[in-house]
């Protein structure tokens, strides 16, 4: 399977392969080494497709007067097997952008979502959710005041099978209201 780090804004958002693969100095290996060759020209290359072919598109919405001058917009892509009773999610992507307006775009790598899930579920079996949050103050954390939108597994509210991977997803974001601060 092709490696890859995808670039927003000038943030790296490692697809969980070695970064130090693809020929890029993105702060998480010494010098940058060769690029990877085209897929096209590596007889072993994998190449994903279907659902995990193309990446996940993620807006962002809100009111861009709650922004208050801009932050840090955070996403992150759960993903658990729906057979599995009580299992907690595993992170499968995370992306933090900065944001002065809504809507802000974001993709966020999808070819290797099922590896990153434990028990490694079936295209069928594996069910995804979103977490998004901005980040006002840049203190790394959402808390009271920020802005934020937590789907769960719970209740199926905001949850999608691999193969709605390809539409594009949709977040609406609000002041977090919640106690605490989470990420």
């Amino acid at each position: 399977m092709r490696c890859l780090s995808l670039f927003i804004a000038g943030v790296c958002l490692v697809s969980g392969c070695d970064p130090c693969l693809v020929g890029v100095d993105d702060g998480f290996c010494g010098a940058p080494s060769e690029p990877l060759p085209p897929c096209e020209d590596d007889p072993f290359c994998d190449t994903p497709s279907g659902p995990f072919a193309q990446p996940i598109q993620v807006t962002l919405t809100g009111d861009t007067a709650d922004l208050d001058g801009g932050g840090t917009a955070m996403v992150v892509l759960y993903g658990f097997d729906a057979n599995i009773a009580d299992q907690s999610a595993d992170i499968v992507r995370r992306a933090e952008v900065p944001i002065e307006a809504f809507p802000l775009d974001v993709e966020l790598e999808f070819a290797d979502a099922l590896d990153r899930i434990w028990g490694e579920p079936s295209s069928e079996d594996a069910r995804f959710y979103f977490f998004a949050g901005v980040d006002l103050d840049d203190d790394g954390r959402i808390c009271p005041g920020d802005l934020e939108k937590d789907y769960d597994a719970a209740g199926g509210v905001g949850t999608f099978a691999a193969a709605e991977a390809e539409e594009s997803h949709t977040v609406p974001i609000a002041e977090r209201t919640a106690p605490g601060c989470s990420l």
